[in-house]
């Protein structure tokens, strides 16, 4: 009975701290870890997670979506965010991120939105942050230009 006990205790101390996931263009998919961590998730983990991306390019097919609490770090040596590139393929949005979540060092990439009037590149919902990123050839479909030649209808076609 007190080996249970035990083996209960610890379990409950590893659902509850901070995680980390390593992604590469070889092995994990930046979405592959958003799944890893709502796994975790659904077994009662509510703890912040970050997720290091190595230098390469990841070709998204869809947006990397609502995670909660994720810090999204590419951890290129010499801290060169060009180096570490999710490219949206002009399909999608890259991140549609929600509750304190960050993206920091990497380089958000031909990205997309016709889903909704916010970003083409990045949406955070609530408090999210960006730092030492480069946001480049991202659309929103909803923002188009009027006569006088102000755009409308949608807002930020790289971060919203």
């Amino acid at each position: 009975m007190r080996f249970g006990i035990l083996l209960g205790v610890a379990c409950v101390a590893c659902v509850t701290r901070a995680g980390t996931v390593e992604v590469s263009p070889q092995g994990l998919s930046p979405q592959g870890a958003l799944e890893k961590i709502r796994a975790a998730r659904a077994k009662g983990d509510t703890s912040a997670w970050t997720v290091k991306v190595a230098p390469g390019e990841y070709r998204l097919e869809a947006e990397i979506a609502n995670a909660k609490q994720v810090t999204y770090r590419g951890i290129d040596p010499d801290g060169d965010a060009t180096r570490v590139v999710i490219n949206g393929q002009g399909k999608c949005r890259a991140f549609n991120l929600s509750e304190n979540s960050r993206i920091e060092g990497l380089t958000v990439s031909n990205c997309y939105n016709d889903v909704d009037n916010y970003g083409g590149g990045v949406r955070f919902w609530y408090l999210g942050t960006i730092t030492n990123c480069v946001i480049v050839g991202c659309t929103n479909a909803y923002a188009k230009a009027s006569p006088d030649g102000k755009l409308s209808g949608g807002a930020g076609g790289g971060v919203c």
